[in-house]
C-alpha cells in the first residue's frame, strides 16, 4: 500500500517537472533562435520480489510478479526544427535557412547558436546579444562599418569597396542529439555530434529566425500534464483514506 503512495508521488513529481519544461517553452516563445524542449519519462525497470522467507517455496530463486516502482524523467529532448524567418531590414541581423549554426566564442569555448540578432561594438567586432564575438573562418569578425553585404554562403563584402572582409563560420551536426542547451539559445557539444562545415545551409541577411515553439501544442501538453497530475493526486488521496480506515477502523475489531 505504501508503495502505491510512492508510485502516485513519483507521477506527481514527473508531471510537475514536465510543467516546468512547458512553461520554459512558453516563456521563450519570442526568444530568437530558441529551440522547443520536451520531457520524456518512463517507468522504472520492473522489480521482482523473491519469496525468500516462505517455507512452502522449495526453489528460492523463484520470482513473483513484476512490481512497478513509479516513473522518472528519462531525458529532455530538444527539437531542432526550423523556425520562421522574420524580416528586420538590419544589416547585422542574420538567419540560417537549413541545419547550420553560427559559431560564437565564449569564455567557456566555442558555442553554437541559431540566434543571428548580432550587433557591432565600438571596435567593429560582430557580437551576439550576450557580447560573445561571432566567429569567421579566421576568428573574430571585425568590420569597418555596418555597410556590408552577406551572401548566402556566409561571405561578407564591404559595400563601399566591394572587397571580401570575412566569411561566417557556419557548422552542421550529423548527430544533433549530442547538443546540449546553454543560456537559452546557445548550445555546446556533448560527446561526438559529428560537427562539419555547413553544406546545406544558407544565410539570410536582414532576417532573424523566431523560436520553433508551437504555442497551441504547448497549451495542449499543459492540459494533459495538469490532468495527469490531478489523477496521481486523487490516487494518493484514495490510498491515504484506505490507510486511515485500516488504522482507525479495522483495528477496532
Amino acid at each position: 500500500m505504501i508503495r502505491g503512495l510512492y508510485i502516485a508521488g513519483t507521477g506527481m513529481l514527473t508531471q510537475r517537472n514536465k510543467m516546468d519544461v512547458i512553461t520554459n517553452n512558453l516563456t521563450n516563445a519570442d526568444t530568437i533562435g530558441f529551440r522547443e524542449e520536451s520531457m520524456l519519462s518512463r517507468t522504472f525497470e520492473d522489480m521482482l520480489l523473491d519469496r525468500e522467507n516462505d517455507p512452502a517455496v522449495l526453489r528460492q530463486d523463484r520470482q513473483v510478479g513484476p512490481l512497478s516502482t513509479g516513473t522518472h524523467i528519462d531525458e529532455i529532448n530538444i527539437s531542432f526544427g526550423q523556425g520562421a524567418p522574420e524580416e528586420t531590414g538590419l544589416t547585422t541581423d542574420m538567419a540560417i535557412e537549413g541545419d547550420g549554426f553560427f559559431v560564437v566564442n565564449t569564455p567557456a569555448g566555442d558555442r553554437y547558436t541559431r540566434a543571428g540578432n548580432f550587433t557591432l561594438d565600438a571596435q567593429g567586432v560582430l557580437r551576439d546579444v550576450l557580447g560573445n564575438p561571432v566567429q569567421g573562418e579566421n576568428g573574430n569578425i571585425t568590420l569597418t562599418s555596418d555597410h556590408f553585404v552577406v551572401r548566402s554562403d556566409g561571405t561578407i563584402f564591404d559595400e563601399v569597396t566591394g572587397n571580401q572582409v570575412a566569411r561566417l563560420r557556419i557548422v552542421e551536426f550529423t548527430n544533433e542529439d549530442n547538443l546540449r542547451e546553454q543560456a537559452g539559445n546557445l548550445f555546446y557539444v556533448y560527446q561526438d555530434a559529428g560537427m562539419r562545415d555547413a553544406e546545406n545551409s544558407a544565410v539570410l541577411q536582414g532576417y532573424i529566425e523566431s523560436s520553433n515553439v508551437n504555442i497551441a501544442n504547448q497549451m495542449v501538453s499543459m492540459i494533459i500534464a495538469s490532468r495527469a497530475y490531478e489523477t496521481s493526486q486523487r490516487v494518493a488521496g484514495m490510498i491515504d483514506q484506505t490507510l486511515d480506515a485500516a488504522v482507525n477502523d479495522i483495528a477496532r475489531f
